[in-house]
């Protein structure tokens, strides 16, 4: 048993310290996303033909749900509107750039 919760340990401890960037394009390879381990924070940064369109950006959550259930429904209402907004916004923007 000690030897399995080493074992554990040391795979858990190289993988941290062998952190990769892991890349997605899309189909055409125009655009892209990065989400990198930098600092022991995940981040991504996207690309569209080669160029940088949102530099590193912190990618996390909150799970505390307690502390989400006691602020009441205001905090999700407000990140249903943004995710709305955003979402419409980008298929704007796609529509106007011709990509779909």
């Amino acid at each position: 048993m000690k030897k399995a919760i080493i074992f554990s340990l040391a795979a858990l401890m190289t993988a941290n310290a062998m952190a990769i960037d892991v890349k997605v394009a899309s189909p055409d390879g125009k655009l892209q996303v990065t989400i990198s381990d930098e600092g022991g924070k995940p981040t991504y940064v996207v690309n569209y033909d080669g160029k940088q369109m949102m530099t590193p950006s912190a990618l996390g959550l909150n799970t505390n749900i307690v502390k989400l259930i006691r602020t009441g429904a205001k905090p999700l209402l407000l990140g249903f509107c943004c995710w709305v907004g955003i979402t419409g916004v980008s298929l704007l923007l796609q529509h106007v750039m011709n990509l779909w």
